[in-house]
């Protein structure tokens, strides 16, 4: 069978991107891999408990786009999901640069995260795209960007260590009124990382 596997990293927040449109995130080394198989049929088995239809409808975006039929998709790894830590913009990028593989496509990492981006946002899992979260899940770097018009603006230099607690939690949507009420303190933090790093 026809196949080709990509991975991408898990990541945190630095800056969200709700408030203003930029947005900062850093990698860690939780990650997920993505196998893309040419099929006769669209098939999505993952190791997460997650809702898989927004994933058959990246898949089938992204399989469409490259021209590469119905495709079956396996993804696994130990980035736990739905728990803030980038889960949907690694398994994106995962599935983008894989089906790429397999269609032979050229494309660097950029140009998968901009097709992250909009992916993200066409099937709902994001509202900004997250371009700032798949920027360092598919580097592995961390950088200043702006989501909306997906540029980088600046890389940063956070490396280190980091301890990742998961406690169990309900996840919910989002207040995006009071993330964007926070605009001012947003643009402080933004101004601050573009002078001073």
């Amino acid at each position: 069978m026809d196949c080709a596997r990509a991975c991408a990293w898990g990541g945190g927040t630095i800056i969200n991107a709700i408030a203003t449109g930029h947005g900062a995130a850093f990698p860690i080394s939780l990650r997920v891999m993505a196998e893309v198989c040419r099929s006769d049929r669209l098939e999505v088995a993952t190791y997460a408990d997650v809702d898989v239809e927004p994933i058959r409808k990246v898949v089938q975006m992204v399989a469409e786009r490259w021209g590469v039929g119905p495709v079956a998709v396996k993804i696994t790894g130990d980035l736990p999901p739905a728990g803030g830590l980038k889960s949907s913009s690694a398994v994106v990028n995962a599935l983008v640069s894989a089906t790429a593989k397999l269609a032979g496509a050229d494309v660097d990492l950029f140009d998968v995260t901009r097709i992250n981006a909009q992916l993200s946002r066409e099937v709902g899992i994001s509202v900004t795209g997250a371009f700032d979260d798949a920027v360092a899940s598919a580097t592995g770097r961390s950088y200043l960007t702006d989501n909306y018009k997906m540029i980088v603006l600046r890389e940063l230099d956070v490396s280190g260590r980091a301890v990742v607690l998961i406690p169990p939690y309900e996840k919910r949507r989002q207040r995006l009124e009071e993330m964007r009420a926070i605009a001012p303190v947003i643009r402080t933090a933004v101004a601050y990382v573009i002078h001073n790093s």
